[in-house]
C-alpha cells in the first residue's frame, strides 16, 4: 500500500511540474485520458500484488514515461524529453532539502523511518511545486515567457541535471568513511556547487529571452522606421503635389474667366466642378496624432486595409508625453492590426475602426473600437497570444498589456453592444 500511495505521490508531483511550472498543455481528448488513467491503475495493482514497493522505481518511471505521450498534447518526443528534464531538473529543489535534513539528522541523531521520511519528504516537495505552479498562474507573462523556451535548452538543461546528479552522487560515495565535520562541509560544497550548475541553466534561459526579446525589439524598430521612411515619402508627394495645385491655379482661373467672358456660365461651372474633385482628392491632409512615428503607423494600417474598410482617427497625443516612441508604436500598431484584422472576417456590420485618442486628469486615454458578429471570451482573450489562436483580437494583446503595465497604466478590453473596446490610460 505504501508503494502504490508514493507512486501515486510521485505522479502528482510530475504533473503538477510539467503542467503548472513547464505549462505544458493537457491532451482535450478524453479517451486518452482515461486509456492512462487505467494503465497508471493497473500499474499500481499489479505493485500492490507483486512488487510489495521494492525495486519497482524504474519500472514506474518507465511507465510514466509512457504515459506522457498520451496524457499531453503536442509531439511526444519534445513532451518525453520535458519530462526528463523535469525529473533531474527537480533537484534544485531538492538538493537543498537534502542537505538540511541529513545534517540535522546526523547532528541531533534523528533518523526516521525510512517510509515515514520519504513521505513527509515528498509530501513537503509536492507542497512547494504546488505554490510555484499556483503564482505562475498568475503572471500570464511569465508562463508565455516559459512556453517560448526553445526546446534545445530543455536538452542542455537535462544534460546539466545529469552532471549536477552525477557529482552528488559520487560526493555522497566518497564521504562515507570520513568524519563528520568533513562530510557537512562536503554537504554543503556540494549542495552549492549542484545549485550553481542548476542556476547556469536558468542563467542561460534568461539570457536567450533577452537576445529575443532585443532582437524582436530591433525589428519592430526597423519595421516603424520603415513606415516612418514610407509616411515621410507620402508626405513629400503630398507637398509636390499641393505645389503643382498653386502652380497651376492661376491658369485654371483664366479658364474659367475666359467661359465667364464668352457667357458660358454652366462651362465654368462645370470646369470647377470637376477641378473640385480632383483637387479634394489630392489635398487630402493625413492625418496627425502629435507623433511622427505614431502618424506612420496610423498611416501604414491605413494603406493595408482592403477597399470598404474606414479608419477614423479623433483627436490627438497630449504634448511631453514620458512615453518611448517605441512602445507608443507597439500600442498603436497592434491594438489597429487586431481591429483590421476582426472588421476582415464581418460579413453584415459596417468596417470601420475608431481611434479615439484625448487627455484626462493629467493622462493620455486611447480607445479603439470595432464591431463583431461573433462571441468574444474577453476574460481569457489577453492570455491567447499566438498567431495560430482562433480569436482575432488575441495576437499582441498581451504586448500592449506589458507595454501599458510597464508605465504604471492599466489596459482594460470589453465589449459592449457589438462593439470590441480596448482602452489604455497612460
Amino acid at each position: 500500500m505504501y508503494g502504490a500511495f508514493m507512486q501515486i505521490l510521485y505522479t502528482v508531483e510530475e504533473l503538477l511540474w510539467m503542467r503548472g511550472i513547464l505549462q505544458v498543455e493537457f491532451t482535450k481528448k478524453k479517451a486518452r485520458l482515461v486509456a492512462a488513467g487505467m494503465l497508471f491503475a493497473a500499474a499500481l495493482a499489479f505493485q500492490g500484488i507483486l512488487g510489495g514497493g521494492e525495486n519497482t522505481a524504474p519500472v514506474f518511471i518507465g511507465i510514466r514515461m509512457a504515459l506522457v505521450p498520451v496524457v499531453f498534447a503536442g509531439a511526444a518526443g519534445i513532451s518525453l524529453l520535458k519530462f526528463l528534464f523535469g525529473l533531474f531538473f527537480i533537484n534544485i529543489l531538492t538538493n537543498p532539502i537534502d542537505t538540511v535534513f541529513f545534517i540535522l539528522g546526523r547532528h541531533l541523531n534523528f533518523y526516521w523511518p525510512k517510509e515515514r521520511g520519504m513521505f513527509f519528504y515528498d509530501l513537503v516537495l509536492v507542497g512547494i511545486v504546488g505554490v510555484i505552479a499556483w503564482q505562475l498562474k498568475r503572471k500570464e507573462s511569465w508562463k508565455e515567457k516559459i512556453r517560448a523556451i526553445p526546446t534545445r535548452y530543455y536538452a542542455i538543461g537535462l544534460g546539466l541535471s545529469f552532471c549536477a546528479d552525477g557529482i552528488s552522487f559520487f560526493v555522497k560515495s566518497a564521504e562515507i568513511h570520513m568524519s563528520l565535520a568533513t562530510r557537512d562541509f562536503l554537504d554543503v560544497m556540494c549542495a552549492l556547487l549542484t545549485e550553481l550548475i542548476y542556476l547556469l541553466w536558468l542563467f542561460l534561459v534568461v539570457l536567450d529571452d533577452l537576445r529575443r526579446k532585443y532582437q524582436k525589439e530591433s525589428l519592430l524598430k526597423s519595421r516603424y522606421l520603415e513606415m516612418a521612411k514610407g509616411h515621410y515619402r507620402s508626405l513629400e508627394d503630398h507637398v509636390t503635389k499641393v505645389r503643382r495645385i498653386r502652380h497651376d491655379m492661376k491658369y485654371h482661373l483664366v479658364v474659367i474667366g475666359k467661359y465667364l467672358e464668352q457667357g458660358q456660365v454652366k462651362a465654368a461651372q462645370t470646369y470647377l466642378e470637376q477641378e473640385g474633385i480632383r483637387l479634394t482628392a489630392l489635398t487630402v491632409t493625413p492625418y496627425d496624432a502629435g507623433n511622427c512615428l505614431v502618424n506612420a503607423v496610423i498611416a501604414s494600417e491605413k494603406e493595408a486595409m482592403p477597399p470598404g474598410m474606414e479608419l477614423r482617427c479623433e483627436g490627438e497625443l497630449p504634448q511631453g508625453m514620458e512615453v518611448a516612441d517605441h512602445d507608443l508604436c507597439c500600442i498603436f500598431a497592434n491594438l489597429l492590426s487586431n481591429g483590421r484584422e476582426a472588421c476582415e472576417r464581418l460579413s453584415e456590420k459596417k468596417k470601420e475602426i475608431v481611434l479615439r485618442m484625448r487627455q484626462k486628469d493629467g493622462k493620455m486615454v486611447l480607445l479603439v473600437e470595432n464591431p463583431v458578429e461573433w462571441d468574444v471570451d474577453v476574460g481569457n482573450l489577453i492570455s491567447h497570444t499566438t498567431k495560430e489562436d482562433a480569436e482575432d483580437h488575441g495576437y499582441g494583446l498581451l504586448n500592449v498589456k506589458e507595454t501599458v503595465e510597464s508605465y504604471g497604466g492599466d489596459f482594460e478590453i470589453c465589449v459592449r453592444d457589438g462593439i470590441f473596446q480596448a482602452t489604455v490610460i497612460l
